[in-house]
């Protein structure tokens, strides 16, 4: 049985939180989930 869901954490380089958000293990949501970490 796989994941259903993942958990993306993107810290700056002070250790601040900028993001914390679940996803869907789809590949739409995980291509939106990158781009707005890349964005």
């Amino acid at each position: 049985m796989g994941k259903s869901h993942h958990h993306c954490v993107v810290l700056d380089a002070e250790g601040r939180r900028l993001m914390s958000r679940r996803v869907l293990n789809d590949e739409p949501e995980l291509l939106a989930l990158l781009a707005d970490v890349l964005a």
